[in-house]
């Protein structure tokens, strides 16, 4: 059902939390990074988030700015979306599970 909501007018007005994870790290760096932040924000007492937009400028272990990917293709060009936290494997390959039938007596 459609909802009338008021206009925010002038200039946007966010509510979002920017977090910096400065300086050039691994990714492996970089994932222990941000649970550090996602944990002092529990600590908070904040226990959801909304939707999140994440830029990582990709770099060569000496530093430099990386643009294409090893096929060739820039980056720039591509996204990464993710919906759900899990992944479930048997969405993967369709295996679903079911119990087998009972055999008979």
């Amino acid at each position: 059902m459609p909802k009338l909501v008021r206009k925010i007018t002038g200039k946007e007005i966010t509510e979002r939390l920017r977090i910096s994870l400065r300086n050039n790290h691994t990714l492996d760096e970089k994932d222990a990074m941000w649970l550090l932040c996602s944990q002092e924000l529990r600590l908070l007492g904040f226990q959801c988030a909304g939707p999140t937009d994440i830029y990582v400028p990709l770099i060569t272990p000496d530093g430099r700015p990386l643009t294409h990917f090893p096929n060739g293709t820039l980056i720039k060009e591509h996204l990464i979306y993710l919906d759900q936290p899990y992944h479930c494997a048997a969405d993967e390959y369709d295996i679903k599970y079911a119990p087998k039938p009972p055999k008979p007596r």
